[in-house]
């Protein structure tokens, strides 16, 4: 229920994106806006789609992690139970765990470059190099050569079009992405995917990194 992306181009470049916007479980209606895109000091940015929870308690590791090794490392299990607590107490659907993911990248000190990272509900949530990975996959995804904005503004747009043949009334709202580079992060949002939507300007949930 979300447009997310990762892309691994070379040991010192990466590049991850996403939407902003939360449907509804119920009825796939738009819901609320939401930051999904996290940046953290220790030089590691992390994007989600599914379920809320998961995303918080990414975002949150990833905030007080050391460095993007140690939240690889410790981020299965922080999902796997979070997974497991919503289904019991909440009330999810257990079948729903196949659809949530969460994409990390940043600068990896054991390997010495940039890395992405996939983690899957369908796969436990263990970690898995994100070469090129995108949701929903797309055409247009697999002829990006570099990360310039416009060409990933036209392909969130086209993954828009993919996710509206089952949820017509997603929008999208705003389209946030990552540069990832060995010198650091470079976030930016770079356009409104449906600006016709909102009478008044996108008011977007920020996600604060606190260690």
């Amino acid at each position: 229920m979300t447009i997310l992306a990762a892309r691994l181009f070379s040991p010192d470049l990466a590049v991850i994106w996403t939407d902003s916007e939360c449907l509804s479980l119920v009825d796939g209606r738009h819901s609320r806006m939401r930051n999904k895109l996290v940046v953290a000091g220790a030089g590691v940015a992390v994007v989600s789609g599914g379920w809320a929870d998961l995303g918080d308690e990414a975002d949150r590791l990833v905030c007080r992690a050391r460095d993007l090794d140690e939240a690889v490392r410790r981020l299965p299990e922080l999902l796997r139970q979070r997974t497991m607590k919503m289904i019991r107490s909440v009330g999810r659907d257990a079948r729903e765990t196949a659809r949530q993911i969460v994409f990390l990248a940043g600068f990896s000190p054991a390997a010495g470059r940039v890395m992405a990272y996939q983690f899957r509900g369908a796969w436990a949530y263990e970690a898995a190099i994100a070469t090129a990975e995108a949701v929903p996959d797309v055409p247009e995804f697999h002829r990006l050569r570099e990360p310039h904005p416009e060409h990933v503004e036209c392909i969130a747009r086209a993954q828009m079009d993919a996710l509206r043949a089952d949820y017509p009334e997603a929008t999208g709202g705003l389209l946030t992405m990552a540069t990832i580079r060995l010198g650091g992060i470079e976030a930016r949002t770079l356009c409104d995917l449906a600006p016709e939507r909102f009478e008044e300007p996108v008011m977007m949930e920020e996600a604060a990194c606190t260690r």
